[in-house]
Order: C-alpha cells, then sequence, then structure tokens
C-alpha cells in the first residue's frame, strides 16, 4: 500500500500529481532503441563477458516487435536491478539516516539562490515574478549537446574521472550528451572559486558558464550529478509546489536570512514537469540543510524515508531528465 492510498485527493489543490506507474517500468518502456541496446551491453558484460551482439539482437527484437510484458520484465530485472545498483551506485537505503557531510554543507555556503544554483536576471524575474513555467524551455541544451572543458589545474586525477564518470552516469540513462569543447562558445567551464562551493548556472545560458566544484568537498560523484543537472536545467525538489504535502519546514532552526532557501514555488513558477514528488531524488537537500544549530529544516511527513542523498539519480531523476531531453541525435 502506498502513501496515496490513504489520501482524500479531493483535499489536494488542482496541481496535485496523480499517481504514475511504476517508474522501474516506465523507465523500461520510454527509453530509446538506442539506450537498449547500451544497457543490453553493459548488463551481458557484467554476466558473460561475451555474447555482446546477441544480446543486443535479442533486446532490440523485445523493444521492436513488443512481444509479452513477461519478457520484457525479464530484462526489467536485469538491466534495472543489475544496472542501476552497479553503475549508478548502490540501492538508496530508505530506512538508514543520512547524514549532512561536507558535500551537502559545500552547496549551501554560496548566496546563490538556494545555495548552490546561479540565475541569470530573466530567471530571477521569471521565479521571483511568476512567469510561467515555459520559460526553461529556453534554457535547454540544443541538440541535447552540452560542450564542457574542465580546469585541469585544479583537480586531481581521480577528481577528474569523478567528474566523467557523472557525466557518463548521465549519458547512460538519457538522451544527453557531454562532449569535450574544442571552440564552441556556448560551454559549461569546470573550475573552482573562492566561497562558491557546489554551485552551477540553471540551465543553458548561451555563453560559458561555470560549473564550480571545490575540490576539498565537492567533487564526489554524486554531487557532481547534483550540480551538472543545475546545468541541465533542473531545480531543487524542495522548492516543488506541492511539498508541504511531503515535508514540514522548521524556520526556526533556518540559518538567518536563509529563509528564503526554503520557498515554495507554483506550477506557474516552476515546472515540475507532470512527475511526482521524490523524496530520493539527488537534487533533494537533506534534513539539516541551512541549519542554525544542527536540529533539521526539513521534515519528510513520511517515516524511514532518507532525504538529500547523493549516491545517484534516482529513477524519477532519470525520468525528469528524459522529459526534458526527449530525443536522441545520435
Amino acid at each position: 500500500m502506498s502513501f496515496l492510498d490513504n489520501v482524500d485527493a479531493s483535499h489536494f489543490p488542482t496541481t496535485f500529481r496523480a499517481r504514475e506507474p511504476s517508474p522501474t517500468i516506465w523507465f523500461i518502456l520510454s527509453q530509446s532503441t538506442r539506450n537498449f541496446a547500451q544497457l543490453a551491453i553493459v548488463c551481458s558484460k557484467k554476466f558473460t563477458g561475451e555474447n555482446f551482439q546477441q544480446a543486443t539482437s535479442v533486446l532490440l527484437a523485445v523493444r521492436m516487435l513488443k512481444v509479452k510484458m513477461r519478457f520484457k520484465l525479464l530484462w526489467i530485472m536485469l538491466c534495472v536491478a543489475v544496472e542501476l545498483r552497479q553503475t549508478l551506485g548502490t540501492p538508496i537505503k530508505r530506512t538508514s539516516p543520512i547524514s549532512v557531510d561536507s558535500e551537502n554543507i559545500l552547496e549551501e555556503i554560496g548566496d546563490n539562490f538556494e545555495g548552490d544554483m546561479i540565475l541569470s536576471p530573466e530567471q530571477e524575474t521569471a521565479v521571483r515574478e511568476g512567469y510561467t513555467a515555459k520559460i526553461d524551455e529556453k534554457y535547454r541544451w540544443p541538440n541535447n549537446v552540452v560542450y564542457y572543458s574542465i580546469d585541469t589545474s585544479m583537480y586531481t586525477a581521480d577528481q577528474q574521472n569523478n567528474i566523467r564518470t557523472a557525466m557518463d552516469q548521465i549519458e547512460l540513462v538519457s538522451c544527453v550528451r557531454f562532449k569535450a569543447r574544442k571552440a564552441e562558445k556556448n560551454y559549461i567551464f569546470i573550475s573552482s572559486k573562492p566561497n562558491e562551493g557546489c554551485s552551477a548556472y540553471v540551465g543553458h545560458t548561451g555563453i560559458e558558464q561555470p560549473v564550480y566544484l571545490e575540490p576539498g568537498g565537492c567533487t564526489g560523484v554524486g554531487t557532481i550529478i547534483h550540480e551538472l543537472l543545475h546545468s541541465l536545467g533542473l531545480y531543487h525538489m524542495q522548492s516543488a509546489s506541492d511539498r508541504d504535502f511531503y515535508v514540514t519546514i522548521n524556520f526556526d532552526n533556518v540559518l538567518p536570512d536563509r529563509e528564503s532557501n526554503f520557498n515554495r514555488y507554483d506550477s506557474t513558477k516552476l515546472t515540475d514537469l507532470g512527475i511526482p514528488y521524490d523524496y530520493e531524488s539527488i537534487m533533494h537537500y537533506a534534513r539539516a540543510a541551512f541549519s542554525k544549530n544542527g536540529q533539521d529544516t526539513m521534515v519528510p511527513k513520511r517515516s524511514n524515508v532518507v532525504i538529500g542523498q547523493r549516491n545517484g539519480l534516482s529513477l524519477k531523476d532519470i525520468r525528469r531528465i528524459n522529459v526534458m531531453y526527449p530525443n536522441c541525435y545520435d
């Protein structure tokens, strides 16, 4: 039984999101043929170390010929249960608490919107004055390609590898592609700057745009994914229009002058992409975010859930990326 089974939907506003199909099944059925083939190859490597082409051919047949669902479920178990666990990170533990580590804190130290989001003047106007959510569409990367450059003087070889691993994990489950910059004018520049911690511009801005990753605490793969998703155009989960049905904000515990980081924005200001609230999102802040006393600033209304994880993409995170960038061009 789910949380919503005990809820009288008539008490919710019209913006409340309806129940959706299983995100696991949605993930498999929504993948492009190309991504299906990629997952088949990866899973085949893990299990047999051979027969990659055969595995790909079988999965393409499943996709193209629409064979019975029970056969697709075998691939759900194979590619989601194994690939998402082993490639995208260990499963999120629902019953264990999550600590506020240095990477969560460094996401909060800047004077940017909600700590780690750098907004253009037009985006600030859109958020604060209530433009429609469609404004976000102009901040999506053309042809799903994000060009990037890394300030290699700032990072060790392992840290640079983490950056590329984070990009690989996003590419594996979406049509987004990260390509090293040659002479492109529109690209993300991954570097570090004093007092910026972990932060990034939101969406495609049309110019060189920084993604700040403090080498001392922002180079875990999960934190890098979080900032890269800002660059793709995603906002924080706790800003969602229906968040008050899922978390309670304890403003008494919030740092002075940081209350605005817990603003809730209705669907005319920030789009929810039609996807339900996600405690497990890598875009959700932790319980003690912006806390002045170490006590919780956000408390989930469901028991035994974790918020603020930086282990990897949740299934709904994957779904959001694919809604924003639905078409593969390569």
